[in-house]
Formats: structure tokens, sequence, C-alpha cells
């Protein structure tokens, strides 16, 4: 089921990622309606019953959703935050049993004799219904019909919201369940409350082999909740199986009880945000003056987060974490003093509107690899033979043979998954940020990955430092802050010509992600490790204040940021620049990826 957004939902949509755009132009119907019953409401806010059988009853529903699954969407880590942001605590997995709506082996007959007590004794704001799998084989469709329309009439009259939610497909009596979930739609249509459509998600998800009672899954180990697919092997319940619990897309396909957990969180959220919440959202705080410390830094961050209501961070496909970046003003390139500057760094005021997410690490080894196994994927480097890597004298050329599982370090050096990727091109990065765009697509969604603006990747690095490097102006002298040249570079190769920063770091090529102290936003290897590709191509700086710059020039490389493990001090400050083309790769070079926001309006 995909959550329907209006109108007041499309801020919802561009800060917390909702993959829904294509129906944020208009209000959905149940809207205004469901304010209405919301204003008579005289209960606790925050309070969600669970109206239903042994589908609801169990606490294999909704109750996982309370820690913090692994593998969530954007969408579903924005609608987790806004659930528990307004969710009381103890509607989680506390609310169950048949004082309190749900119960095993139970129909809407059941409902409709006891829903005056529970609205009496709960009084929930809101209460998520959910009946007809007994229903199929004791009811008529009619008199299915009939008495859900007076249950969600005698709730909506109590001043709670309904969230109506359709059947599952039973084994045996499909068509039977389609006639009694298109009764749930009339019935949804007819009151204007959310419809929470679970069996079109089945059918969806699962068109030919959604039944756990057919002859493939009969050798699944386990109990008849185990087998992989969304109703269990008894053809009704659906399925739970122990090794997909996560919200990744395959467990959703995968987990019957995850699923309708998903979808109702998905629908919940936009319940809350679209009705429940009171007094519309207040503006984010204003960016602090430029520069500031790196605790400032941490608290502008969450607040403007929090008061937008979209997560700090949250993993995307392949455990990409992503790391919120405010919006902000400030000084861009470096002043005419600062040690080490370059003739191409001239300082200028940039203002960034957007706020965007970014990776908090360059992009794995592990995740290029699995990416490029899956896809098949050749890089420029393999199509050229190889890339540019450095000799134990620092004369760096092409080298026949390196690529992006063989670096071509010049000493002993073992490749993990959690090394940065290098030997990757412009061309490479934006195939792999296409990928996890698709990724997200094919399942309704409307993010872009990209990589960041030469403009964004400086924000995001400085994260308020007006100095040299995002600790300040000093180099470092204690092997935690930058992974650049040093003493462990020169112990490897003596006669490296180059200057070294005086500290070391223990690694004299490319380090493991993380290894090293984070900037006040959380971003680590910013400054050295390796450098980054932008999605901006280079040129010179304007000489006035500018606002969301993009290309500087039309015909010049790349803009790519930060140093490396084999450069100078000089060379790895924020406001160093670079260029390349999009086809070249070297040892020292990867990327991250951001993930861009439409604009913002209050």
């Amino acid at each position: 089921m995909k959550p329907i957004l209006g109108t007041s939902a499309t801020w919802i949509l561009l800060v917390c990622i909702s993959l829904h755009a294509a129906r944020a132009a208009e209000p959905p119907a149940w809207v205004q309606p469901m304010k209405e019953v919301r204003a008579k409401f005289t209960g606790t806010p925050g309070t969600l019953a669970l109206f239903g059988d042994s589908i609801t009853v169990s606490l294999a529903f909704w109750a996982g959703l309370e820690g913090e699954p692994k593998g969530m969407s954007p969408e579903a880590a924005a609608a987790l935050q806004t659930v528990k942001g307004h969710q009381r605590p103890e509607c989680w997995r506390q609310w169950r049993g048949p004082e309190f709506g749900n119960e095993g082996r139970m129909t809407i007959r059941w409902a409709h004799e006891n829903v005056d007590a529970w609205l009496k004794k709960l009084n929930p704001e809101a209460a998520v219904i959910l009946f007809g799998s007994n229903d199929l084989s004791e009811l008529g469709v009619m008199e299915f019909e009939q008495k859900t329309g007076e249950v969600v009439d005698r709730c909506l009259k109590n001043g709670t919201v309904v969230l109506l939610t359709t059947l599952p497909p039973r084994s045996g009596l499909v068509e039977k369940s389609k006639q009694f979930a298109e009764a749930a739609r009339r019935v949804a249509e007819a009151k204007k409350v959310p419809l929470i459509d679970y069996q079109a998600e089945i059918l969806k998800r699962r068109p030919e082999d959604w039944d756990g009672s057919l002859a493939k899954f009969k050798d699944t180990p386990g109990s008849e909740y185990e087998v992989p697919t969304l109703i269990g092997r008894d053809g009704v319940h659906p399925s739970n199986p122990q090794a997909h619990r996560d919200l990744t897309d395959e467990s959703l396909s995968r987990n019957g009880y995850l699923l309708r957990s998903y979808v109702t969180l998905l629908a919940y959220a936009d319940v809350i945000k679209l009705v429940l919440s009171k007094g519309g959202r207040l503006p984010p705080p204003a960016p602090p003056a430029f520069p500031f410390d790196q605790e400032t830094a941490r608290q502008y961050q969450r607040a403007y987060a929090k008061a937008i209501k979209t997560p700090l961070e949250f993993s995307a496909v392949h455990g990409i974490e992503l790391v919120f970046i405010p919006p902000g003003k400030f000084r861009m390139g470096s002043p005419h003093d600062e040690l080490g500057r370059k003739d191409d760094e001239s300082s200028h005021e940039v203002t960034i509107t957007r706020p965007f997410y970014l990776g908090r690490f360059e992009v794995k080894f592990g995740q290029f690899r699995r990416w490029a196994e899956a896809t098949r994927y050749v890089t420029d480097g393999e199509k050229r033979g190889g890339g540019h890597a450095h000799d134990a004298h620092a004369v760096w050329e092409h080298r026949p043979g390196t690529n992006w599982r063989k670096p071509g370090y010049a000493g002993p050096f073992e490749l993990a998954d959690d090394h940065p990727v290098v030997h990757v091109s412009h061309n490479d990065a934006l195939a792999f940020c296409r990928w996890l765009t698709e990724r997200e697509r094919s399942n309704g969604g409307t993010v872009t990955f990209t990589l960041p603006s030469e403009a964004q990747w400086e924000w995001a690095c400085r994260a308020g430092s007006g100095g040299r490097f995002s600790w300040g102006d000093g180099e470092d002298t204690t092997g935690k802050a930058i992974n650049a040249g040093d003493r462990s570079l020169k112990r490897i190769h003596p006669e490296w010509p180059r200057s070294i920063m005086p500290m070391d770091d223990g690694f004299p090529f490319a380090a493991p992600v993380a290894r090293f102290q984070p900037n006040g936003f959380g971003l680590f290897d910013m400054l050295g490790n390796v450098w980054e590709f932008c999605s901006t191509r280079s040129g010179p700086y304007p000489a006035e204040a500018v606002t969301d710059p993009g290309d500087l020039s039309a015909d010049r490389g790349f803009a790519v940021r930060g140093g490396g493990w084999s450069n100078v001090a000089a060379d790895c400050r924020c406001a160093t620049r670079n260029a390349d083309p999009p086809d070249f790769c070297h040892s020292n070079l990867g990327f991250r990826v951001a993930l861009l926001l439409p604009a913002i309006e209050f």
C-alpha cells in the first residue's frame, strides 16, 4: 500500500523523502473529514488501538517496529520517526487482548458487539481495523460490509480516526477474499477514512506465489510461519520467517506480518502528519553565523532535522549510511593569507538553500563490489587497461592492470570491504548513483542519488570551520584526525620526496573508513584518505555572493576535493581544489553519495 499524500504533505515529501510525490498535488479525500473527527476527540493524543483477529493480536504485527529495524528506506525511516514522536509507548505491544479489541478467531460481528466498550475503555485517538479472514467462512459479504461500516461509524462518532485495512488473501477462498477486500474499500470510500490496502500490496509483491501452502514451499523447514512468502503454510495467517525481519525490500516480499506493519506504518505516519499533528510546523532554526564550532554544528544539525521531522541519519541500499546536512551560508575558498593557499581559491560567500543527505563515509569497496558484480558493470579503468597510481618515489602515471580491485599501491596492502573504493571515474560514480536511484524508484520512489556539488561538499566538509581544516588551522599531530602523507608512508617509502604531516596515523595507503575522527556534522574522511568526485564542473570562482552554485565552466573536468593518503597538508585543506576528466581514475580517488531534497517552503 502506498500512502496518499496531499498538499500539506508536500513538505513531508520534501524533507522526509517520501516516495509518492505524484500524489502530492491534492489532499486525499479523507483529510478534511478526519480533521473534523479529530476535533471531537477528548482522549489522550498518541493512543492507537488495534481492532482485529489473530492477525492483529499477534506481537509479530506492529511491536517489532518499536526498535530500530535494519534496512529501512528513507521513507520508512522518516515514517518511523514520525510515529515514534507521536504514538504512546504502550500502544506498540501492551494494548493486546480481547479487552483491547483484538483476539484470535474473531469476526466483525464480535467487533460490532463490543466496539462501544473498547472505545469507552481506551478512547483511542486512532484505530487500525482489520477483520475478514474468519468472516470468510461465517458471513456473507453484504453483512461484512454493513457491520464494518457501522463499526467505523461508531469510532468516528467517538472522535477516533479510523485506518481501515483490507484482509489478506486466503488459500482456497481467493475470490471471496477479494470480494471482502472490495467491500472494505467501499466502506473506506463511503466513510472517507484512510485505507490500508494490505491485500493489494500482497498481490502486487507476490502475484503468483503469495500462498505458503503451495507445493513449492512444502519442504521449507520450521513452523508454518517460516515459509519465505507472504502467507504462511496454513494459507491463512501472514508468514514471519526469522531470516527476514528487517525492512529491506526482499524481506517485505517474504514476511507477511512485516509487510503489514510496514504499510500500516506509512499510513499512520501520513495520518499523524496530515490530521493528528496540531498547529502545523514551526520554521527550522536559522543557521548560525559562519564560522562556528563543531558543537554548534552538531546542535544546529540536530535542531534542523528535528524541526522538519526528518531523520538525522539512515541507511540506504547496500548499507550506504547517509547523514542529514542542514542548509546555511559560509565563506567558500580561502583567505589570502592561508598557508598552502592556491590561486583558484578566492573567498566568496555561498548560500546553500536546501538541506541534503551525504554519505557518512566514502563509498566502500565492498559496496561497490556487490553492485558491480550484480550488474556486471565494467569501469572506465578496466576498459582502458588500468588507471594512474604512485610508485615508491611518488611518480604518478598510468599503471597497466590497476583497477578498483587492484589499487596498485607500491607496498604491502590487503584490500578489505571497508576500504574506500578507488580507481573509479566520475562516470562510474554516477552509474552507481543511478543504480541506487533506480532501486528506490522501482519501489515507487522519487528520490535522486547523485554526488554533492562542489559547494555542498565544502559546506559539509567545513561543518562551520573557517580554518584550513575542519578541526582548525593546525596540522594534525595526533594521527587521529586525517589519513594523509605522514611518517607511516615515509616508513614504507623512505625515498618519498614529498613533505609529510608530523603524525603517524598507522596507514601508509588508504585506510578503512571511519578510522579517524568525524567532523562536526558526523562525516568521516572528508579530508584525507581519498579524493572525492563532485557533481559539478570546476572553474574560476565568482567574485560576488552566489546561491546554490552549479557548474563553474562548460568544458573543464569535474571538481575533486579533500586530498588523500599520499598528499601534503596543503592538498588536504577544506578549500583545496582539483579537477579530473569524467573517465579518469586513480589509486587515490573515490566518491561519496548525496541524496538531494527539493526546495522547502514555509
